[in-house]
């Protein structure tokens, strides 16, 4: 049977390209309003995950890791936020230079008038934005919890110039603590944890991320926000990567300024290393929103003549072409002078209309198109940029926590065995100290019935037969033993189950003016141990007379128990000894059962001790709420929180819902247009 040919004119074709067409269209209409929807989607992510962080945490200082996360967090929260802000918002054009190499004379070119301040290193740590929409003289301060504030620009200026002081004091003070502390420090690794903490906990990091200023309107690009940025490769302001990142994501053109007296200068390798590394510092090794200028040509040209301005230009594409969709000679500070001036000869030899037009074609055309595909770009971007901070933050609980259960559980067993080796000690005391008794027993009793007074055969049972002094030293110095050796073990596991994001420092502490802020440091000689007044290292002569003598003085203070002829002396001899070698063996069992009771709450007063300590320090790295609870409580809280990061890690990169309209919706609203064309 052969195939049916499928009738491209039959009506059911006609009205499927129909729909097809309107749905198309739909689509493409509705673009940024799906985009909003998926932004919103991983915002919404990102806001029930700090929600569920948060109802697990206590101790949010800033010094631990969840406070950290969750202050990143909050800023990932703020970038989606203003991403889907971002959708209607004019195009953001981005001037990116790898040093002082005039971004600011070319803003200015740009905005055809001095609104960026040049011959000014830059130090600040937010981005410019020059809008045409914002009246002159008034600025917009834009800080990470996405509240605005509206100032004169004089304010303006006075705010930052404010804020880079408090950060300036505190770089002073922690520049001061580390020559202070820098020769109590062991090694170059104590000194960067060092380093690290001190930031951590006293850098002063300022809440302002961008400062919009108003200019006049007029110039060629008034439909674009013009944004000056941090040099790449100054320090900005201690600012973490994360933060770099967050700046350039906003971009969604980026005219790239190069150093062509550099070009000329340097070799091929090195400047495609520094190109890739400032690239990747703004998110990845290859842009398609990238134009790229040679700036200072006029510089060459003067140096090296027309023939050095080619070589220049021929070396920059060879190596860079690449990476950037145009690579344009350039001169910013005649760019600048040629527009103050209405010199349309400088202008023209500054390079200034062939940027102009390559902005257009590459960014004006298709400015809606390229605005949505970034924050499509800049939306994936953010939600692997949140991933990486939470599984760094996995990883590190899940060592933490997998080292917190097998040292507890090693810290148990040993716990066990270092109970069976007290026991051992003791019983080797004891024993010995029976069989030395016993043989007194055998040898000695029959003197008790030479003795006169009933003190003096007291005196001797103590002495000579029990040897009350002797087994009391021995048992004085085997509890110092145990409490000696307790100690040297707590010690060894207050180390061992003791957590610090600073392990070198750690080494360091006692040395240092911090001892109260980093360590462990245990002492089981502070603790009073009593069992029935058995206590450590006194009252045991005492307590061995009661136990001892007690009953040995009731059998010889009865009188009659030593008169009587020689067989009968015989007699009372051998019932003396049964007597005494019972009592002995309850003496024994007494001393001990009272050695163990020591020993079990000694033990018991290490392994709480350890586990309080253990929790305590896990608690200051992370601040996860349970640590009064008890350890297994404390560790199901752990296990809750490794869940939760885990499924919001698996989300955060996945694909959101679809957000697209359904075929059928498509329909009911062709039909529902026809109808009001109908009526």
């Amino acid at each position: 049977m052969g195939t049916k040919q499928l009738d491209v004119a039959s009506p059911g074709v006609e009205l499927y390209e129909k729909v097809f067409q309107r749905f198309l269209t739909v689509l493409d209409q509705d673009q940024d309003i799906i985009l909003s929807k998926q932004i919103n989607y991983y915002e919404q992510l990102v806001s029930s995950f700090r929600e569920d962080l948060d109802y697990l945490t206590i101790n949010q200082s800033k010094h631990n890791k969840v406070s950290r996360l969750l202050e990143s967090l909050a800023e990932d929260e703020g970038n989606f936020h203003d991403l889907d802000k971002s959708l209607h918002d004019s195009f953001m054009l981005f001037i990116v230079g790898m040093g002082n190499y005039g971004k600011s004379t070319l803003i200015n070119a740009l905005l055809e008038q001095p609104a960026a301040e040049t011959d000014v290193l830059p130090k600040t740590w937010k981005i410019d934005v020059f809008r045409h929409d914002l009246p002159e003289g008034k600025a917009v301060l834009r800080f990470k919890d996405q509240i605005e504030q509206e100032l004169t620009v004089s304010e303006a200026r006075l705010f930052i110039e404010q804020e880079e002081k408090k950060r300036e004091k505190s770089e002073k003070e922690i520049g001061q603590i580390l020559r202070k502390e820098r020769g109590n420090l062991k090694s170059k690794e104590a000194y960067d944890e060092f380093q690290i903490k001190l930031r951590r906990e006293k850098l002063y990091v300022s809440h302002l991320i961008e400062v919009h200023w108003g200019i006049k309107n007029g110039y060629r690009l008034n439909d674009f926000h013009i944004v000056d940025t941090p040099g790449l490769t100054q320090n900005i302001m201690g600012e973490i990567q994360h933060s770099i990142n967050t700046y350039y994501h906003k971009a969604d053109g980026i005219i790239w300024m190069l150093d062509a007296q550099v070009i000329a200068a340097r070799g091929t390798m090195d400047l495609v290393e520094d190109l890739k590394k400032s690239l990747a510092t703004v998110g990845g090794e290859q842009r398609d929103n990238i134009i790229a200028i040679l700036n200072r040509m006029d510089q060459v040209h003067k140096n090296a003549g027309q023939e050095g301005v080619q070589n220049v230009i021929q070396v920059a594409n060879s190596i860079f072409k690449d990476y950037f969709k145009a690579i344009l000679p350039f001169s910013a500070k005649q760019a600048f002078e040629g527009i103050m001036a209405n010199d349309r000869e400088l202008m023209e030899k500054s390079g200034i209309q062939q940027l102009h037009h390559q902005i257009h074609n590459q960014f004006r055309v298709n400015a809606k198109r390229i605005q949505l595909q970034k924050k499509e770009e800049s939306m994936k971007s953010y939600g692997h940029q949140v991933n990486r901070v939470v599984e760094e933050f996995i990883e590190a609980l899940e060592a933490d926590y997998h080292k917190l259960k097998s040292d507890h559980q090693k810290f148990l067993d040993d716990i066990g065995r270092k109970k069976s080796e007290f026991m051992k000690q003791i019983d080797t005391v004891l024993k010995g100290y029976e069989k030395k008794v016993k043989g007194h027993i055998s040898s000695r009793t029959s003197t008790l019935f030479d003795l006169g007074s009933m003190q003096a055969k007291e005196d001797y049972a103590k002495n000579n037969i029990f040897e009350s002094d002797s087994i009391s030293a021995q048992i004085k110095k085997l509890q110092e033993e145990i409490l000696s050796q307790s100690n040297d073990f707590m010690q060894f596991y207050s180390k061992k189950l003791f957590f610090t994001e600073y392990p070198h420092l750690q080494e360091n502490v006692h040395q240092m003016d911090i001892k109260h802020q980093i360590g462990l440091k245990i002492d089981l000689k502070h603790h009073q141990f009593n069992t029935d007044g058995f206590a450590i290292g006194s009252g045991i002569a005492g307590l061995l007379t009661s136990l001892v003598l007690g009953p040995i003085g009731l059998l010889i203070g009865v009188a009659s128990f030593f008169g009587g002829g020689y067989l009968a002396k015989q007699s009372k001899i051998s019932d003396l000894e049964s007597k005494l070698n019972s009592a002995l063996k309850k003496t024994i069992e007494d001393i001990k059962g009272k050695l163990t009771s020591m020993v079990d709450e000694l033990l018991g007063t290490v392994e709480q001790e350890i586990i309080v300590a253990a929790m305590k320090s896990f608690n200051d790295v992370y601040g996860i709420i349970g640590q009064s609870l008890g350890l297994y409580e404390f560790m199901e809280n752990i296990e809750d929180f490794l869940e939760i990061s885990k499924e919001f890690s698996a989300n955060i990169i996945g694909p959101a819902p679809d957000q697209r309209p359904a075929l059928k919706e498509i329909l009911l609203l062709q039909k529902k247009e026809r109808m009001n064309v109908n009526c």
